[in-house]
């Protein structure tokens, strides 16, 4: 995002979203910490044969001291939806939009063995011209791609593999035979 032609306001704000985020990440992240100390509590949290008021009730005991009514309400959703456990999650898409915005795209790189410094910049520079600026990109290495690039973007998938490669073509082989 880019500030208006007055980048006073856009100042404010962007100080606004970073503290409001900063305050989120930290409280859940105590919050986090709290259900670690106490291990198998976390899991009578999810339990949906455990009654809501008594897993509200634990909820309550874990939530950091001075908890604000936004935090309780969220942690008490978390409680009703079942999704205790996905908090780590949580946390780590709040760090993302704090580190790079509600823009971001998250792409997934997949190669048979790590790439160079210039494929990884070739791969970043392609991804940026095609989906814009904010990219967040995670590198995995899988072997059994044998070669070649998989690219994770959303939905879609860009598969330009040696393993896909050799698939189509067994399977061409086959139709003809």
């Amino acid at each position: 995002m880019t500030p208006s032609s007055n980048p006073v306001p856009y100042a404010y704000a962007r100080a606004v979203y970073d503290t409001a985020l900063a305050t989120w990440i930290r409280d859940l992240s105590a919050l986090r910490d709290n259900l670690r100390r106490e291990g198998a509590v976390k899991f009578s949290l999810d339990d949906a044969s455990v009654s809501f008021e008594d897993r509200r009730a634990l909820m309550e005991r874990l939530l950091p001291s001075g908890a604000s009514a936004e935090l309780r309400n969220f942690a008490f959703t978390l409680v009703s939806e079942g999704h205790v456990s996905l908090l780590d999650d949580i946390i780590s898409e709040l760090q993302l939009l704090a580190e790079h915005g509600l823009n971001v795209i998250k792409a997934q790189v997949t190669t048979a063995v790590p790439p160079s410094d210039d494929e990884r910049s070739a791969i970043e520079r392609r991804l940026i011209e095609r989906y814009g600026g904010n990219v967040n990109i995670t590198w995995n290495t899988d072997a059994a791609i044998i070669g070649g690039v998989v690219i994770r973007v959303g939905d879609e998938v860009i598969d330009d593999s040696i393993a896909t490669r050799l698939e189509s073509l067994r399977s061409a082989l086959k139709g003809t035979a």
